[in-house]
């Protein structure tokens, strides 16, 4: 009887062992948690005026939330609700150029417009986060209709809690803001650009819906994060 024991207790020592030495996965299990315990995040959004004008608004943000939800819960263990819909008009203006720059350069100019849009996104994101009241929401999500050139979306930090995504109705399809949309929510989580093409975390693909293994690892790490407080680094 006491071999019989003693010969359960070494089987159960041995499948321990070989779990430990033999199972390997890319995320560390003492730094973050499992993939498939699910979190909800709320999210508040905020339109504006031009983002109202286009037909069909609503039911794009809706689709939006639904297909980033089943990407970020397949991936992540992460699901994405909204709780209601605010109107906001920030300060901005549209295309705005830089007064000192001629059109004689191109390139200069170019790049003040660059320059500018990136200035008036954050302009009117900052000015989102002081004004919106976050209530009982995880993130504010700030859909906007206005053209910032090659400049689609932005967060307050990294991690953060405000996010700011724009959709041009005429030249924006689904999939490009469908990108934008899980690329910004990324930074959220702590994620970061990437030089990878795959990845939905490359800041100039719109193809991928897929995250990296690197950024995997970042999202997993504040997964369960108070985004009532900015996060320390270990």
């Amino acid at each position: 009887m006491f071999k019989k024991y003693t010969l359960i207790v070494f089987l159960v020592a041995l499948i321990a062992f070989c779990s430990v030495v033999f199972y390997r996965t890319d995320i560390e299990p003492n730094l973050v948690p499992r993939i498939d315990i699910k979190r909800t995040v709320y999210a508040k959004v905020m339109v504006d005026k031009a983002f109202r004008n286009y037909p069909g608004w609503e039911r794009l943000i809706q689709d939006l939330i639904k297909q980033s939800s089943y990407h970020f819960n397949r991936q992540l263990g992460i699901e994405i609700v909204f709780k209601r819909i605010e109107g906001i008009e920030t300060p901005s203006v549209t295309d705005a150029r830089s007064p000192i720059m001629n059109t004689r350069f191109p390139l200069f100019v170019s790049l003040g417009q660059h320059i500018c849009n990136i200035i008036n996104a954050k302009t009117d994101l900052g000015y989102a986060a002081e004004h919106v009241n976050p209530e009982d929401c995880d993130i504010i999500v700030y859909f906007t209709g206005k053209n910032y050139g090659l400049y689609l979306g932005c967060v307050n930090e990294i991690p953060g809690k405000y996010t700011l995504v724009t959709h041009n109705g005429r030249e924006d399809g689904f999939q490009k803001t469908l990108t934008t949309f899980i690329h910004e929510i990324g930074h959220l989580f702590g994620a970061e650009h990437v030089s990878n093409e795959d990845s939905v975390m490359h800041p100039g693909s719109f193809e991928s819906l897929e995250f990296d293994k690197i950024n995997k690892k970042r999202i997993l790490k504040y997964k369960w994060r108070n985004f009532k407080e900015q996060p320390k680094e270990n």
